[in-house]
């Protein structure tokens, strides 16, 4: 009997955590909003990162001046994994500094940081 009570403890502490994780990582993606375009420039290189999908997935387009990539994403805990349409995917660091700046970092993009770009859209709410 005592062995059947500390088991369901463990579960329901173990069914907590779990849930507490993902409760937790999906106001992480919220916060976050990776949608949209985030620019990036060092000196005369510059570049553009268009986000478009779901808060931790979706599709691509990198623009800089002498090319243009497309692909998809997908995001994990501190990883971000870029698969272009032509080449291999490939893996980069993640990080979120602040609202409207992130870090990349890995193959083609070291050490970048990407400011949100600015947008004069407004959203408007439907009357329902």
């Amino acid at each position: 009997m005592n062995l059947l009570v500390l088991l369901v403890a463990i579960a329901f502490g173990a069914y907590t955590v779990v849930r507490r994780n993902r409760e937790a990582r999906r106001r992480w993606l919220e916060h976050l909003h990776l949608q949209g375009s985030w620019e990036w420039a060092s000196g005369a290189s510059s570049s553009s990162l268009d986000f478009a999908g779901g808060p931790s997935e979706g599709t691509y387009v990198e623009t800089t001046a002498n090319n243009r990539q497309r692909g998809s994403w997908t995001l994990h805990v501190g990883r971000i994994t870029f698969v272009p349409e032509q080449g291999a995917p490939y893996e980069c660091a993640f990080r979120l500094f602040g609202d409207g700046s992130i870090g990349i970092d890995g193959a083609g993009r070291e050490r970048r940081v990407y400011t949100r770009r600015a947008s004069n859209v407004v959203p408007l709410r439907s009357r329902q």
